[in-house]
C-alpha cells in the first residue's frame, strides 16, 4: 500500500468520529465534466470544528463546506485536493503549526446570488503556510466579499507565509436592488497579513472553539511567483433602463445603484525574502456605477399626447462608483503595495420628451442626479492609480408643443429644463467634465388665425445645476430657445430665451409673429 493511500486511510478513519465531518453529498459545482478533467473520487461535506493530529485532503477529493469550518491540527494540515466554499459567507479556518496547500482553496460558482449570510471571514493560522502551485498560477480564490486573514501561531523567527501561486479574492457581486443586502455593488473582499485586526480576530476564533493558541505576525513573507496576492475588486451597481412611472407627478424615476468599494491588502512581517521576485500586493478597485437609461420609452412613452399634452418628466439617479481599496505592507525588503482605483459613475443615455400638439403641451423636464466618482485607494507610494471618472453624457429634445392648426389660437408650449445635481458626497465635478446640450428645451410657437391676436411663442427651458454642478460643466451647442409668437393682429410676442443659475441668457428670444 502506498504512502499516499495509507495517509488517506488515515484521515479517513480520523474523520469518522468526528461530529464536523459530514456524509458525501452530491458533487460541487467545479467544471468537473469539461473534457480532460479528472473527476473527484470522493466529495466531502464538512463542518463545524474538527480535530486531528494530521488532516489531509487527498489529490482526487473535493471537501465542501456549507456553512462554517474550523480544522485544528496539533501537527499539520495538507490541501492536495480543493477545499470548497459553497457560497459568500461560507467559511473556513485552517489552524495549525504547518499549512501546505498544493491542491486549491476556492469559491463554486453556483449559488453565488445567495444573500441569507452575512459577510465572512476565512483564517489561516500556521507558522509555516506553503502556498504551492505553477509559478503565478492562482491556488487560493476567496469567495466574493468575504474577507481572508492569515496569521501565525508562534512568534517564532523562521515562521514563514511562502507564496509559490497567487492567492485572490473574487470581486464582489453585482447589484441587485430586489434584495436588500445587495442594493448597491458588493464591497470586495478584503485580505490582511499579520495585522493587529488579522491577530485581534484570530484570537477571537481560537476562544470561541475553546482551543488553546496564539497569533502572531510572521517573521518572513517568501515570494516566488508574481502579484501573489490581490484583494478583491467592488462589485458593479445596479443599472435601471426601464424604470418607475410615478403617476401623480407624472414622472418617470429611473434608478442605478453604486458600485461596491474595493477590497484592501494590508500585510506586516519582519522580513521578505523575495529572490528576484517583487512582493507585490494589489488591492481592488471600486465597483462602477450603474447606468441609467430612458431610451426604452422614446418617443410614446415620455412625449405629450391629447390625454395628456405635456411631457413626461424624467429623474435619472445615476450610480456612484465605489472608492479603491487601501493597500500597506510593513516589512524590510522589496515589496510595492498598489492601491485600488475608484470607480467610474455610471453611464446615462437620455432623450426628453416633447409636448402635444393639439393642445400643445410642454416639453418634459429632466432633473440628473449625478453620482460620486470613486476615490483612489491609499497606498505608500504612488502607482499612478486614479479617481473614477465620469462618462460622456448628451441631452437633447424636451421641445415645447406647437398646434397644427391656426383655426384656433394656441400658444406654444415651453421648453424643458434641464436639472443637473451634483453628488452627495459634497465634493463637486471636475472642471473639465462636460456635459453636451444640442437641440433642448426649444419651445414651441404660437399658432393664430389671421384678424385676431397673436397667440404668444413658449419660453424657453432652463439650465439649473447645484452641489458643485458649475457652469463651465455644460458644453451648449443650441436650444433653450423661445418659440415664435403667432400671426395675428396685433401679432403674438415671442417667448423668452432660457436661463442659467445666475440668471444669464442661454438662448434666444422668439421672433414677433407676423401681422395679418
Amino acid at each position: 500500500m502506498s504512502r499516499l493511500v495509507r495517509a488517506a486511510l488515515m484521515v479517513a478513519a480520523l474523520c469518522v468520529p468526528l461530529p464536523g465531518c459530514a456524509p458525501n453529498g452530491p458533487g460541487p459545482s467545479g467544471p468537473w465534466a469539461a473534457s480532460g478533467t479528472r473527476l473527484p473520487r470522493e466529495v466531502r461535506h464538512i463542518g463545524g470544528v474538527i480535530k486531528a493530529s494530521v488532516y489531509s485532503i487527498a489529490p482526487d477529493e473535493v471537501q465542501v463546506v456549507d456553512s462554517a469550518v474550523t480544522i485544528v491540527a496539533s501537527r499539520s494540515i495538507y490541501i492536495h485536493g480543493v477545499l470548497e466554499t459553497a457560497h459568500p459567507g461560507a467559511t473556513f479556518a485552517l489552524v495549525s503549526p504547518a499549512v501546505t496547500i498544493d491542491g486549491s482553496i476556492r469559491a463554486q460558482t453556483t449559488g453565488i446570488t445567495r444573500t441569507d449570510t452575512p459577510k465572512g471571514t476565512d483564517l489561516i493560522d500556521a507558522c509555516q503556510l506553503d502556498i504551492q502551485g505553477v509559478y503565478s498560477h492562482e491556488v487560493v480564490a476567496i469567495a466574493p466579499g468575504d474577507d481572508l486573514d492569515i496569521v501565525s501561531n508562534s512568534d517564532a523567527d523562521s515562521c514563514t507565509v511562502a507564496f509559490h501561486g497567487r492567492v485572490t479574492l473574487e470581486p464582489g457581486r453585482t447589484g441587485n436592488p430586489e434584495v436588500a443586502a445587495l442594493r448597491d455593488g458588493e464591497p470586495g473582499g478584503s485580505v490582511a497579513i499579520g495585522t493587529g485586526g488579522a491577530i485581534a480576530f484570530a484570537k477571537q476564533a481560537l476562544r470561541k472553539i475553546g482551543v488553546t493558541g496564539d497569533a502572531y505576525a510572521p517573521a518572513i513573507i517568501s515570494c516566488r511567483t508574481l502579484q501573489p496576492l490581490r484583494a478583491g475588486f467592488g462589485g458593479d451597481g445596479a443599472s435601471d433602463a426601464k424604470g418607475t412611472l410615478v403617476k401623480a407627478q407624472s414622472t418617470w424615476i429611473f434608478q442605478a445603484t453604486s458600485g461596491g468599494k474595493g477590497g484592501s491588502a494590508f500585510v506586516r512581517a519582519s522580513s521578505i525574502d523575495t529572490q528576484g521576485n517583487r512582493f507585490e500586493v494589489l488591492a481592488g478597485s471600486g465597483g462602477n456605477g450603474g447606468s441609467v437609461s430612458d431610451k426604452s420609452l422614446t418617443g410614446s412613452g415620455v412625449n405629450g399626447t391629447a390625454r395628456h399634452p405635456n411631457a413626461y418628466s424624467v429623474s435619472l439617479f445615476e450610480g456612484g462608483g465605489g472608492d479603491g481599496g487601501n493597500a500597506f505592507v510593513t516589512a524590510k525588503g522589496d515589496a510595492s503595495a498598489v492601491a485600488g482605483s475608484g470607480g467610474n459613475p455610471g453611464n446615462v443615455d437620455s432623450v426628453a420628451g416633447s409636448g402635444y400638439f393639439d393642445p400643445p403641451g410642454n416639453g418634459g423636464d429632466i432633473t440628473l442626479h449625478l453620482g460620486k466618482a470613486g476615490t483612489a485607494g491609499v497606498e505608500e507610494s504612488s502607482h499612478g492609480q486614479r479617481d473614477g471618472k465620469y462618462p460622456y453624457m448628451y441631452f437633447s429634445g424636451g421641445y415645447g408643443g406647437t398646434s397644427q392648426s391656426a383655426t384656433t389660437a394656441s400658444n406654444g408650449g415651453n421648453g424643458a429644463t434641464l436639472f443637473v445635481e451634483g453628488p452627495r458626497d459634497g465634493k463637486g465635478v471636475p472642471a473639465d467634465f462636460k456635459m453636451r446640450v444640442d437641440s433642448f428645451g426649444n419651445a414651441g410657437s404660437g399658432m393664430s388665425p389671421c384678424g385676431s391676436p397673436g397667440a404668444k411663442g413658449g419660453n424657453g427651458g432652463n439650465l439649473l445645476y447645484s452641489d458643485g454642478v458649475e457652469r463651465q460643466n455644460f458644453d451648449i451647442l443650441s436650444g433653450f430657445n423661445g418659440g415664435t409668437g403667432g400671426a395675428g393682429t396685433p401679432p403674438g410676442a415671442g417667448g423668452s430665451g432660457g436661463r442659467d443659475n445666475d440668471g444669464k441668457k442661454i438662448g434666444s428670444n422668439g421672433s414677433q409673429g407676423a401681422t395679418c
